[in-house]
């Protein structure tokens, strides 16, 4: 069971939906960690830490919603902190090709989710989300806990880093 959720990169956009959707639709404590000043309190079961360590060392499911450019440094230190048992570390970034190697190379006590949700943080949480998921160890796995996590989601696999990068840059170009 997800008891402790940490969302890393809570005042950006992305971190703070992802942070008001568990806020709402989860009885489990939610901890947040930006660089930035984040947002008022947004519910009681909202912690704010004052660092990526104190955040993520008994979460069980650590979400990182940081710029491209800081998802490595990150992530590492979030799985230097996480605890050693079950715990989920899913990331978000636009593009995967380095932050894919980390997580392929992970501790094997910890569960990784490269994850790309095609919303935006304007979405209405009511509405169906869809996510892409690049497989890191285990496909099946991977799938059963993203729609564990988000009940009712679409996913669509990716089968590489690569594949998904090269789909971003067609999407992105026609934007």
């Amino acid at each position: 069971p997800i008891r402790n959720i940490s969302v890393i990169g809570a005042a950006g956009r992305m971190g703070r939906w992802f942070t008001y959707y568990f806020a709402k639709r989860s009885t489990a404590n939610i901890f947040v960690f930006d660089t930035n000043k984040i947002s008022p309190k947004i519910s009681k079961n909202v912690r704010e830490c004052e660092s990526i360590q104190t955040c993520v060392q008994d979460a069980d499911l650590v979400i990182v919603c940081v710029p491209i450019e800081s998802v490595v440094p990150v992530v590492r230190k979030c799985l230097a902190s996480m605890k050693r048992r079950r715990a989920i570390l899913c990331e978000i970034s636009s593009l995967k090709k380095n932050i894919f190697k980390v997580l392929r190379s992970a501790r094997k006590d910890v569960r990784c989710l490269c994850i790309h949700p095609m919303f935006g943080p304007a979405i209405n949480r009511s509405r169906k989300m869809k996510f892409l998921l690049i497989p890191v160890i285990n496909q099946g796995r991977e799938v059963g806990l993203l729609k564990t996590m988000f009940p009712g989601s679409g996913v669509e696999v990716l089968r590489t880093p690569e594949l998904h990068d090269q789909n971003m840059a067609v999407v992105i170009g026609l934007t």
